[in-house]
């Protein structure tokens, strides 16, 4: 059976009118309009007149809502009416779709705040794990060379700030003239002699015999 698309023109207290209704009985407006009709229809056929049905619903201003065919309006009534009321959680996502920062961070920092408990018993974790790594120098391989040099270079030094930039620009230069010239740049300002000899590591303390 073939359908057609109508449209519907409200001024907007009305429009807001009909959705406050529609949400009520958890429906989309467009159904709450179809039932409408369907039901107005039904009266009419039935044999009840204008003035009837006027008064039975408050004696509404004449044609409040005019109708007008047109297919370009209202494309997706249809599909709007297949739509299934929101949970009570995407409700709650979509009544917070873009407040302002300034009301929302607040509430999400005193959700993310731990109690005096929980948060001591965390930083006492966390500084174990971090003396515990600081510490451990008996990793082999590859690991143990690339360990033993930010042991020794720290990114809280000049040295370490330096290497690391080295290690991050030159995978992404492709001439070995300008390598060349970054690395002098990096290296010759840097205080190498204090670290020769500190490190256990013998490839350590040749590449900083080499620096």
């Amino acid at each position: 059976m073939a359908t057609t698309t109508l449209g519907v023109k409200l001024d907007d207290p009305t429009r807001e009118r009909l959705k406050a209704a529609a949400h009520s009985i958890d429906r989309t407006p467009h159904w709450l309009i179809k039932q409408a009709i369907f039901n107005y229809l039904e009266k009419l056929e039935s044999g009840a007149t204008l003035l009837e049905l006027n008064g039975a619903t408050g004696k509404d201003s004449e044609d409040r809502g005019e109708l007008a065919e047109d297919a370009g309006l209202q494309c997706f009534l249809d599909f709007a009416e297949s739509i299934q009321p929101q949970s009570v959680l995407r409700a709650a996502i979509t009544s917070a779709y873009r407040r302002p920062e300034q009301e929302v961070v607040p509430m999400l920092l005193e959700q993310a705040r731990l109690t005096a408990p929980v948060a001591e018993a965390t930083n006492k974790l966390a500084a174990s794990i971090a003396e515990k790594l600081r510490n451990q120098k008996s990793a082999g391989g590859r690991a143990g060379i690339v360990q033993g040099l930010l042991q020794e270079f720290s990114l809280s030094s000049q040295e370490g700030v330096a290497l690391m930039c080295l290690a991050e620009a030159l995978l992404r230069i492709p001439d070995k003239g300008t390598r060349d010239a970054l690395i002098r740049d990096k290296i010759s300002n840097g205080n190498w002699q204090p670290h020769l000899g500190n490190s256990p590591s013998l490839f350590v303390n040749a590449a900083t015999w080499g620096l």
